[in-house]
């Protein structure tokens, strides 16, 4: 039992954040507000059919919706790069969505929804009382939920608790949707946590906006003008968000533009994609680092989900605090490869999460998830390469002081310990595979051995040392 466990209330959540991770705050209240958003699509059921048959209050909940969605891009993309946006003036945007709620309906599920997006947006600019601006974006975020849950669609499945007050059981459901977010940014941090799933897949039945989702993605006639926002927001309730360089050109788009109304952003971010994808290779196949099977992961795949999502936690955790410690923007040359890692991880971890558990996997399903495992190896290939001639390199490329703070980081045992067990649970049966693993401990202990190195407690050979970190 850990302290999350005594969590009551909206406002102790805060406190604790407050208290204990305000780092990690910002980026919980942001994903507070992105669960707020299908509420705010609920609008676009109101447009017309023909896109140019639009009365003056239509062209202004068009504008409410764009600046919701700006205003979650902008914040989502600046918690995930752990930037400071200078571009992004927070106070004005606040302002000009607090305007355009005026054209919404008081107390409504997409009033309530702007206000949680204007507190989460008061964390990203206030540097203090980052704990009261969660409170009440959490607070808000469960307006949404309970204003929606009055909708005919929203139909709950029976919990074992049926004597609570339908108010007080959806204020615990979505008090425990925060403190799953909470969970989850202590495990992984920041970009680990905007790549989970937005709702757990249990919680999302007892979510009304997941409802309100479904209502809005299954009626036909939702203008094309907005086909970037559905996609882009179903990314987080899959756990695939798009690409995060795409988003970040997105969020980037000059003000003048936003300010145009939908249809010119819609233009111009349908010129970033076909210049983004224009310059973004189609991704590359591996044959020879696929393994020939891949049917343990399926049959083991709480196993391997754990240990995947572990993984790339661990390395997620280890690169900010280089980037904490240094001070460094980038990481240093022989170590480069380690940043692409958890995204090749999360990736071979979503394919097996998404395979049905009920019936036979389609081939395509294993195909595809060869595929991403060859993507995996070929990246710690590049690792491997990288170390090698790093640890050849006369003189060091790491001076005695670098090395040492390194060693606590992107160079400690634990780090690569946990990486070869994971890597040889998934892709074990791939020829050559234990030379690699074993040659990248071998290169890290030429490099980092005299300021990072086991505990003489410790087993001597590295593949047996990582069972902890990553759950296997």
């Amino acid at each position: 039992m850990d302290e999350l466990d005594d969590i009551r209330s909206f406002s102790e959540l805060g406190n604790w954040l407050e208290t204990n991770v305000p780092e990690l705050a910002t980026t919980i209240a942001t994903r507070g507000a992105l669960h707020t958003l299908p509420a705010v699509f609920t609008q676009l059921l109101h447009l017309p059919e023909d896109f140019d048959d639009k009365t003056e209050l239509q062209s202004k909940l068009e504008e409410f919706v764009l600046l919701c969605c700006q205003a979650t891009l902008r914040a989502s993309v600046s918690c995930y790069f752990q930037v400071s946006d200078n571009t992004t003036n927070w106070e004005g945007m606040s302002n000009r969505l607090q305007a355009a709620t005026r054209n919404v309906g008081h107390l409504s599920p997409s009033y309530e929804a702007a206000s949680a997006i204007l507190f989460a947006l008061m964390s990203l600019r206030v540097s203090r009382d980052v704990g009261s601006s969660c409170t009440w974006t959490f607070d808000h975020a469960f307006k949404v939920e309970n204003a929606a849950s009055t909708s005919p669609l929203f139909s709950p499945p029976a919990m074992a608790d049926e004597a609570l007050d339908p108010t007080a059981r959806l204020m615990l459901v979505s008090l425990g949707s925060h403190l799953r977010d909470t969970r989850s940014a202590l495990k992984g941090g920041r970009q680990y946590l905007l790549t989970d799933r937005l709702f757990a897949k249990a919680a999302s039945h007892y979510m009304p906006t997941a409802t309100l989702w479904k209502t809005v993605t299954l009626t036909r006639h939702t203008p094309a003008t907005w086909s970037f926002w559905i996609d882009w927001y179903q990314g987080f309730l899959d756990g695939k968000p798009l690409d995060w360089d795409l988003q970040r050109r997105v969020a980037l788009i000059d003000d003048s533009v936003w300010n145009a109304g939908p249809v010119t952003v819609a233009d111009e971010i349908a010129r970033i994609c076909e210049d983004y994808y224009d310059l973004t290779p189609a991704k590359e196949r591996y044959a020879e680092l696929e393994p020939k099977s891949v049917s343990h992961l399926f049959e083991n795949r709480i196993i391997a989900s754990s240990s995947l999502q572990g993984l790339a936690a661990q390395v997620i955790q280890s690169i900010e605090r280089f980037h904490a410690e240094t001070g460094a923007n980038a990481l240093p040359e022989a170590l480069e490869p380690l940043a692409a890692l958890p995204a090749l991880l999360l990736a071979v971890n979503s394919t097996i999460q998404d395979a049905p558990s009920d019936r036979a996997i389609a081939s395509e399903t294993e195909n595809q998830l060869r595929a991403e495992i060859g993507r995996l190896n070929a990246k710690v290939a590049q690792l491997e390469n990288e170390l090698q001639k790093a640890s050849a390199a006369k003189p060091s490329v790491f001076s005695d002081a670098f090395k040492k703070q390194l060693g606590t980081s992107l160079g400690g045992w634990q780090l690569y310990a946990a990486l070869c067990t994971g890597l040889w649970f998934v892709s074990g049966d791939i020829e050559g595979m234990q030379r690699r693993l074993e040659n990248i401990s071998n290169y890290r202990n030429i490099i980092f051995g005299d300021v990072s190195s086991p505990s003489i407690e410790a087993p001597a050979n590295a593949m047996a040392l990582a069972g902890n970190p990553i759950e296997i």
